[in-house]
């Protein structure tokens, strides 16, 4: 069978094929375009580079602030409270995005507390609880923020922190529970507080603060259980028996 061939022609052998034609074109965009795109690469190096510097600061940072922290509870821990205080002060202003750097509010209001200084723990347990989400650390704050206002003799706002405090998970959800109900007695509102403890001993039967709940009951000179109303009348349609009557006379 004959076969046909195409035959090239000297034009053919001068056009430029495809792959050439782009590799001319690239070199012509690179020419013209130098200058940007080395703009652009230097641009995305330096972002490059900045990631990785801020990257290696806050480890560091964090690092650091850890290290502040330790040095600042152990004072605590000792009770050297000035030195104490200046650490988790320079903590909480210095790293307020660390997680160290919250906590220090909350034992920086620690430090006021066992010093007594009732205002500045005031607004340290304030601010803890303002930017903390952390339920056990936040209903201790609570308690200790009832505390305070206990201290200060502002009654229903010591009853306003303790009701959050039981309503938030914690360990001290139990102890904010009875606070409240004790808080409910120092403000002449006996009938609220014996609510208070019984509802205490219906919901925790097995507390190891139950104890005090039933003495403070009964200080009150209430049972542990509410008593049924009396009934006013005999029940319709029954007439009451004498006694020693025979039954069905």
């Amino acid at each position: 069978m004959a076969s046909t061939h195409r035959k090239l022609r000297r034009k053919d052998l001068k056009q430029p094929d495809e792959l050439t034609t782009l590799v001319e074109a690239a070199q012509d965009y690179l020419a013209t375009h130098l200058g940007e795109i080395l703009s652009i690469a230097a641009v995305i190096a330096a972002a490059i580079i900045v990631v990785f510097a801020i990257r290696f600061y806050q480890q560091r940072r964090a690092a650091t602030a850890a290290n502040d922290f330790y040095q600042a509870f152990t004072a605590l821990d000792a009770k050297d409270y000035t030195r104490a205080e200046a650490r988790f002060r320079k903590l909480a202003n210095e790293a307020p995005g660390l997680q160290v750097g919250r906590l220090a509010y909350f034992y920086l209001g620690t430090c006021y507390l066992q010093q007594n200084r009732l205002e500045p723990a005031r607004d340290a347990f304030k601010a803890y609880i303002a930017g903390e989400h952390d339920e056990m650390f936040a209903s201790l704050a609570m308690v200790n923020l009832g505390v305070i206002y206990e201290r200060m003799g502002k009654l229903a706002d010591a009853e306003a922190a303790y009701r959050k405090a039981a309503a938030t998970p914690g360990p001290e959800q139990t102890r904010a529970q009875l606070s409240v109900a004790r808080i409910l007695d120092r403000e002449g509102k006996r009938e609220a507080a014996i609510d208070e403890y019984r509802r205490f001993l219906n919901e925790h039967p097995f507390s190891s603060e139950r104890q005090q709940a039933m003495e403070a009951l009964a200080q009150l000179g209430a049972s542990q259980v509410a008593q049924p109303p009396a009934s006013a009348s005999t029940p319709a349609g029954r007439a009451p028996s004498k006694a020693g009557a025979p039954a069905g006379h």
